[in-house]
């Protein structure tokens, strides 16, 4: 039977997230694989990977809000704002209170502005900014809005100092660190980094890569377990191969349906009360 399904990874370092795509695929005969939010190759911790169809239902996870466990440097700035660049600055830092430390992550909570690192995958004029940065281009990385929801200080041996931080989708870590550097009145890379949660999904409930078992595969039913799947009728059966809208007695935005216990399509309600296809599965778990 096609494995359809997600993963729930504890990304290794040094991989990037593309790399555990691969592996997977490898490793379990897929030919389609993707992940949900990008994890730096230097940063470890989880990493949700939708195999076969399930990759079209991201849209219906909460990944607004994710929790990072970061370790900044002090006193060592590099290009890339992570232990894997090339060091550009360095400067001797006196150490600091632990109050001052807490006061100054405290500072960052709720909304505000931040400048991408100029090596990511954010386009800058259709260019992934990367190329631009590898290239020796001289361009302004953009700023995006973030906001924070918590942060506090872990530990703090000099000149390293660790955070925990909740922040909204697209933060960047490594910037963050940078910024938090110089609000200390000095320079800053991460040396660590690692997503403890992406959403209400912890890295606990993740394996690591080169464990994972069908086991580990988590069905469409275990991943929205909260939402209506309706088994059809056999005059529904028809309007669902042909894709047609459908009068369901309930009141859920999405519904899943399913023919003889196997999930074949997410439907949608729309303001005249029918449901519409959404999402068509080739074939699903059961």
């Amino acid at each position: 039977m096609k494995k359809v399904g997600f993963f729930f990874v504890d990304k290794p370092e040094g991989y990037t997230s593309k790399d555990c795509d691969s592996v997977i695929k490898r490793d379990f005969n897929l030919k389609k694989a993707g992940h949900l939010g990008t994890l730096d190759p230097f940063a470890t911790g989880l990493l949700i990977v939708g195999v076969s169809d399930a990759t079209k239902l991201f849209t219906l996870i909460d990944d607004e809000k994710k929790t990072y466990v970061a370790t900044l440097e002090l006193g060592v700035l590099t290009d890339t704002l992570d232990c894997t660049g090339t060091i550009i600055k360095k400067e001797e830092v006196q150490p600091l209170s632990l109050s001052k430390i807490q006061e100054t992550l405290t500072s960052f909570l709720g909304k505000s502005t931040q400048e991408v690192p100029l090596y990511s995958a954010k386009h800058i004029d259709g260019v992934r900014a990367y190329h631009l940065a590898r290239e020796g281009s001289k361009v302004k990385p953009p700023s995006i809005q973030i906001h924070i929801s918590s942060i506090r200080l872990l530990s703090y041996q000099h000149p390293f100092l660790t955070f925990e931080a909740e922040v909204s989708k697209g933060t960047y870590l490594r910037s963050l660190g940078r910024d938090i550097a110089e609000k200390l009145h000095t320079i800053g890379s991460l040396s660590k980094l690692r997503r403890t949660r992406i959403g209400s999904y912890d890295v606990k409930e993740a394996t690591e890569l080169n464990q994972l078992t069908d086991e580990n595969l988590i069905s469409i039913r275990e991943m929205f377990s909260s939402y209506v799947f309706h088994e059809c009728k056999e005059e529904e059966k028809k309007a669902l191969i042909n894709g047609n809208p459908l009068a369901l007695p309930y009141s859920d935005e999405f519904v899943f349906l399913t023919i003889e216990d196997e999930v074949l399509s997410l439907y949608q309600r729309r303001e005249d009360g029918l449901y519409y296809s959404y999402r068509g599965f080739s074939r699903c778990d059961r």
